[in-house]
């Protein structure tokens, strides 16, 4: 029987994360609530996700899929950050990785940043080392760009607002997104078996902002999975 894996929140007071049955009726203990689930198969979507609370960040890389940061890179929490929420504060020698993935085309990955200066050329999303994926980063003082190595592909933004920007890397149906507005853009599809936070491993170009969330989707989300990421982002960071 295939089964989910779901994470229920409560108002970031608690959560619990539960392997569940993909049957009609599943009861949530840590809820006290029953979920229905429609009959059918469900796509094999994994989903990596690092949001930002109060705590350390240990480098379990070699055993699994987290976001790591080593003690003299790992930025700072701001407690009152994007939308008056916690988020992690860059400056330009702070780094953090996710290891250990590897995640075909087509995928997406979201983040809801702030940066504090647009210029120089800041790196939001980089890789961990050559060849594991792409470089999201200001490349002008109005504009984000996707390199992935092939090609590079830019949209007007002021980054100097918060936003929940989306990467969704499908070859000639890629998208950029800037809370839910979609630019159609064409990617290589570049394979992400690592990913960096506030700087890329070729190119430097450290970050100097904040970062309140990352998801990143094996698989393509749909058009309402998306909707509804930004709308949590609208809700909880008061992104536009």
């Amino acid at each position: 029987m295939a089964k989910g894996r779901w994470s229920f929140y409560n108002g970031g007071r608690s959560w619990a994360q539960r392997d569940v049955p993909l049957t009609p009726t599943v009861f949530i203990a840590e809820l006290g609530i029953t979920l229905n689930f429609s009959a059918g198969s469900y796509p094999n979507n994994a989903v990596y996700t690092a949001d930002v609370h109060v705590g350390q960040a240990p480098d379990l890389s070699a055993h699994g899929r987290h976001l790591v940061g080593s003690t003299n890179l790992f930025p700072p929490f701001l407690l009152n950050g994007i939308g008056g929420k916690p988020c992690l504060n860059f400056v330009p020698t702070d780094f953090m990785r996710l290891l250990n993935i590897n995640v075909p085309a087509p995928y997406a990955i979201f983040v809801v940043a702030k940066y504090a200066a647009q210029t120089p050329p800041r790196a939001l999303l980089g890789k961990t080392a050559a060849g594991t994926g792409m470089l999201f980063y200001s490349n002008s003082g109005s504009t984000m760009a996707v390199n992935d190595g092939t090609v590079q592909r830019a949209v007007a933004v002021n980054a100097t607002d918060a936003h929940c920007y989306g990467i969704l890397v499908n070859g000639a149906s890629s998208q950029i997104r800037i809370d839910g507005v979609s630019t159609t853009v064409s990617l290589s599809n570049t394979p992400l078996t690592g990913l960096g936070v506030g700087a890329d491993s070729e190119d430097g170009l450290g970050l100097s902002g904040q970062v309140a969330k990352v998801i990143v989707v094996a698989g393509l989300p749909s058009e309402d999975e998306c909707r509804a990421i930004e709308a949590r982002s609208r809700y909880r960071w008061l992104t536009p």
